[in-house]
Protein backbone atom coordinates (compact mmCIF):
# COMPACT_ATOMS: atom_id res chain seq x y z
CA UNK A 1 0.00 0.00 0.00
CA UNK A 2 1.32 3.42 -0.97
CA UNK A 3 0.59 6.45 1.20
CA UNK A 4 0.83 9.84 -0.44
CA UNK A 5 0.96 13.11 1.39
CA UNK A 6 -1.15 15.88 -0.04
CA UNK A 7 0.07 19.43 0.02
CA UNK A 8 -2.95 21.55 0.88
CA UNK A 9 -1.03 24.79 1.26
CA UNK A 10 -2.17 27.62 3.47
CA UNK A 11 -5.80 27.72 4.50
CA UNK A 12 -7.27 31.22 4.98
CA UNK A 13 -8.77 31.89 8.43
CA UNK A 14 -12.16 32.92 7.01
CA UNK A 15 -14.88 30.83 8.63
CA UNK A 16 -12.45 28.93 10.83
CA UNK A 17 -10.75 31.96 12.37
CA UNK A 18 -10.10 32.04 16.12
CA UNK A 19 -13.24 34.04 16.90
CA UNK A 20 -15.41 31.86 14.65
CA UNK A 21 -14.14 28.72 16.33
CA UNK A 22 -15.00 30.14 19.77
CA UNK A 23 -18.50 31.10 18.61
CA UNK A 24 -19.02 27.63 17.17
CA UNK A 25 -17.90 26.05 20.46
CA UNK A 26 -20.30 28.29 22.42
CA UNK A 27 -23.12 27.28 20.09
CA UNK A 28 -22.30 23.58 20.53
CA UNK A 29 -22.27 23.89 24.33
CA UNK A 30 -25.63 25.70 24.23
CA UNK A 31 -27.12 22.95 22.08
CA UNK A 32 -25.64 20.25 24.30
CA UNK A 33 -27.33 21.81 27.32
CA UNK A 34 -30.72 21.71 25.62
CA UNK A 35 -30.56 17.92 25.49
CA UNK A 36 -30.57 17.69 29.27
CA UNK A 37 -33.63 18.25 31.40
CA UNK A 38 -32.79 21.75 32.64
CA UNK A 39 -29.43 20.97 34.20
CA UNK A 40 -28.81 24.01 36.34
CA UNK A 41 -28.18 25.27 39.84
CA UNK A 42 -31.90 25.09 40.67
CA UNK A 43 -33.05 22.66 43.36
CA UNK A 44 -34.41 19.25 42.27
CA UNK A 45 -38.12 19.33 41.48
CA UNK A 46 -37.99 22.96 40.43
CA UNK A 47 -39.26 23.71 36.94
CA UNK A 48 -38.23 26.53 34.62
CA UNK A 49 -41.20 28.36 33.12
CA UNK A 50 -41.34 29.20 29.42
CA UNK A 51 -40.16 32.80 29.01
CA UNK A 52 -40.44 35.14 26.03
CA UNK A 53 -38.47 38.40 25.83
CA UNK A 54 -39.48 41.09 23.33
CA UNK A 55 -37.49 44.19 22.44
CA UNK A 56 -39.54 47.21 21.39
CA UNK A 57 -38.26 50.71 20.72
CA UNK A 58 -38.90 52.00 24.25
CA UNK A 59 -38.92 48.89 26.45
CA UNK A 60 -38.33 45.16 26.85
CA UNK A 61 -41.22 42.87 27.75
CA UNK A 62 -40.69 39.58 29.58
CA UNK A 63 -43.60 37.12 29.59
CA UNK A 64 -43.48 33.97 31.72
CA UNK A 65 -46.10 31.23 31.66
CA UNK A 66 -47.00 30.30 35.24
CA UNK A 67 -50.17 28.19 34.98
CA UNK A 68 -52.05 27.56 38.20
CA UNK A 69 -50.27 30.30 40.13
CA UNK A 70 -51.56 33.60 41.44
CA UNK A 71 -49.56 36.78 41.95
CA UNK A 72 -49.28 35.94 45.67
CA UNK A 73 -47.38 32.74 44.78
CA UNK A 74 -44.78 34.58 42.67
CA UNK A 75 -41.82 36.69 43.76
CA UNK A 76 -39.64 38.90 41.58
CA UNK A 77 -36.11 40.02 42.38
CA UNK A 78 -34.04 42.33 40.26
CA UNK A 79 -30.68 44.03 40.23
CA UNK A 80 -28.76 45.89 37.52
CA UNK A 81 -27.80 42.63 35.75
CA UNK A 82 -30.65 40.14 36.10
CA UNK A 83 -34.29 39.46 36.82
CA UNK A 84 -35.22 36.41 38.93
CA UNK A 85 -38.71 34.91 38.81
CA UNK A 86 -39.51 32.50 41.66
CA UNK A 87 -42.75 30.79 42.52
CA UNK A 88 -43.80 28.36 45.22
CA UNK A 89 -47.23 26.90 45.76
CA UNK A 90 -48.10 24.11 48.13
CA UNK A 91 -51.54 22.51 48.18
CA UNK A 92 -52.99 21.18 51.37
CA UNK A 93 -53.52 17.44 51.71
CA UNK A 94 -56.20 17.97 54.34
CA UNK A 95 -59.12 18.15 51.89
CA UNK A 96 -59.86 14.39 52.02
CA UNK A 97 -63.54 15.22 52.47
CA UNK A 98 -63.68 16.26 48.81
CA UNK A 99 -63.48 12.60 47.75
CA UNK A 100 -59.98 12.44 46.25
CA UNK A 101 -58.65 8.94 45.75
CA UNK A 102 -55.33 10.22 44.40
CA UNK A 103 -53.83 13.71 44.35
CA UNK A 104 -50.75 14.54 42.24
CA UNK A 105 -50.43 18.28 42.72
CA UNK A 106 -48.72 18.57 46.06
CA UNK A 107 -46.13 21.29 45.45
CA UNK A 108 -45.27 23.54 42.54
CA UNK A 109 -41.98 25.40 42.32
CA UNK A 110 -40.59 27.59 39.51
CA UNK A 111 -37.29 29.43 39.08
CA UNK A 112 -36.02 31.46 36.16
CA UNK A 113 -33.21 34.01 35.86
CA UNK A 114 -33.11 36.39 32.89
CA UNK A 115 -30.02 38.49 32.12
CA UNK A 116 -30.80 42.15 31.57
CA UNK A 117 -29.27 44.45 28.96
CA UNK A 118 -27.34 47.47 30.25
CA UNK A 119 -29.95 49.96 28.98
CA UNK A 120 -32.79 48.83 31.32
CA UNK A 121 -34.13 51.51 33.67
CA UNK A 122 -34.54 49.36 36.81
CA UNK A 123 -36.37 52.17 38.64
CA UNK A 124 -39.37 52.09 36.27
CA UNK A 125 -40.12 48.35 35.97
CA UNK A 126 -43.73 47.15 36.25
CA UNK A 127 -45.24 43.66 36.47
CA UNK A 128 -48.74 42.25 36.02
CA UNK A 129 -50.12 38.71 36.40
CA UNK A 130 -53.12 37.77 34.26
CA UNK A 131 -54.52 34.35 33.26
CA UNK A 132 -51.38 32.49 34.35
CA UNK A 133 -49.05 34.79 32.40
CA UNK A 134 -46.66 37.11 34.20
CA UNK A 135 -45.85 40.19 32.10
CA UNK A 136 -42.92 42.37 33.15
CA UNK A 137 -42.27 45.66 31.34
CA UNK A 138 -38.68 46.93 31.54
CA UNK A 139 -38.37 50.48 30.15
CA UNK A 140 -35.13 51.45 28.43
CA UNK A 141 -33.00 54.31 29.72
CA UNK A 142 -33.16 57.54 27.78
CA UNK A 143 -30.25 57.84 25.38
CA UNK A 144 -28.02 60.81 26.07
CA UNK A 145 -28.25 63.24 23.16
CA UNK A 146 -24.81 64.76 23.66
CA UNK A 147 -22.88 61.51 23.91
CA UNK A 148 -21.52 61.71 20.35
CA UNK A 149 -19.02 64.30 19.28
CA UNK A 150 -17.80 64.99 15.78
CA UNK A 151 -14.03 65.02 15.51
CA UNK A 152 -12.00 66.98 13.00
CA UNK A 153 -9.34 65.09 11.09
CA UNK A 154 -6.06 66.98 10.75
Amino acid sequence: MVIRKRDIGLVPWGFWGPVSIMREMDRMFDEMGRGFSYVSMTPPGTRMPAVDVRDDEKHYTVEAELPGLSKEDVSLEMDEESLVIKADKETSNEDKAEGYVRRERGRMSFYRQVSLPADVDVTQVSAKMEDGVLRIVLPKKEKAEGSKKKLDIQ
